[in-house]
């Protein structure tokens, strides 16, 4: 029969394990690190390159330290710009599903070009779905259309009527109305998966975590982390102020991670109080050809991994053809529109 004094010795060191994370195979976790991904904008490939590295860097740092408490924030712009928006959601898909198996958390913030995305896709007026069509097409949307074989046929004779808009930056002008728009709404519902957009549904306009506020554009630095404007830090609204931010030392209440705008590299700034500061992970794949993703733990970037497109710079005066859906390499440099058959060629 045991006695009582052995009972209390051994209940205090099994509590003492418990806490300390050595007993029976009981590891507390570390904060937690955040490797969180830029504007990735259709270049899909580029996305399963960078995840790559970052799951071998996961891996890597679980050997050395079993208590390393990794999370993944995609950062939100998902769709347009590339060739393979389409892609890229399945992508978030899978990695949402690798969640149960690995133990990751995965975090999707929504970006101002999935938020009008998904405003098209469920708009039921007809003028919303003009309007949302319109915004998605002169910001790169002709791509994320031509990956569902949806491509649009110039209607200069309903140039007077208000039920139109001119294509920017295509010459010569080109002129969709809302006929189009509503057809292409509808043809589009027929061919998106649903896990598409049951992941949209999914996707969140911040995360307010440990030590870190993620949200895709910015913030009003004047104003609490937990008062913020919805369309303001998804990029819909008071683009002004959102641009602004990007150039200031950040929010004072805590590091504000976003994407949105373009930085030549990830660096950390830092406001005066020492407490609150700025990191923007957008290295504009579409443009630089370069995708990044910020790692940051306790208050601090620890580095930068990325990954290249290997893709041409994509241009809103690109007319996509079905032949030609993205932008190809191309030797001449002559000014719109001959640039354009000199791409697709």
């Amino acid at each position: 029969m045991l006695k009582l004094g052995y009972l209390l010795r051994l209940t205090t060191s099994f509590a003492d394990d418990f806490k300390s994370g050595s007993g029976a195979g009981i590891t507390s976790l570390d904060t937690p690190t955040y490797y969180a991904i830029g504007d990735v904008h259709g270049h899909a490939d580029a996305l399963r390159d960078l995840l790559k590295k970052i799951k071998q860097d996961i891996i890597a740092r679980k050997r050395s330290n079993p208590s390393f408490n990794p999370e993944i924030v995609f950062m939100g712009d998902y769709v347009d710009r590339g060739p393979k928006s389409k892609e890229t959601l399945s992508i978030l898909c899978e990695e949402l599903e690798l969640q149960k198996d690995d133990g990751i958390k995965r975090t999707v913030l929504k970006g101002n070009h999935d938020f009008i995305f998904e405003k098209f896709l469920t708009a039921k007026l007809p003028s919303e779905i003009f309007v949302m069509a319109a915004n998605l097409i002169n910001n790169g949307g002709l791509c994320t259309f031509a990956e569902y074989n949806i491509f649009f046929e110039s209607k200069p004779e309903q140039k007077e009527s208000r039920k139109c808009f001119s294509v920017k930056d295509i010459a010569p002008e080109f002129v969709i109305d809302i006929g189009q728009a509503l057809d292409a709404q509808e043809r589009m519902l027929a061919q998106i998966p649903e896990k598409h957009l049951k992941l949209m549904e999914k996707m969140v306009s911040s995360y307010d975590s440990e030590g870190f506020f993620f949200c895709h554009a910015g913030v009003n630095n004047s104003t609490s982390l937990k008062e913020q404007n919805e369309l303001t830090i998804l990029g819909i609204k008071q683009q002004t102020l959102t641009r602004s931010f990007s150039r200031s030392a950040g929010h004072p209440e805590k590091i504000v991670v976003t994407g949105h705008t373009i930085v030549d590299r990830i660096e950390l700034t830092r406001t005066e109080n020492g407490k609150g500061g700025r990191v923007s992970t957008d290295t504009g794949a579409f443009k630089t050809g370069t995708l990044s993703c910020a790692v940051l733990h306790n208050g601090k970037h620890i580095r930068s991994l990325k990954a290249q497109t290997g893709l041409p710079t994509f241009e809103q005066s690109f007319m996509p053809t079905p032949d030609c859906k993205y932008p190809r390499k191309s030797t001449t440099n002559l000014s719109q529109p001959l640039d354009v058959v000199g791409q697709q060629v």
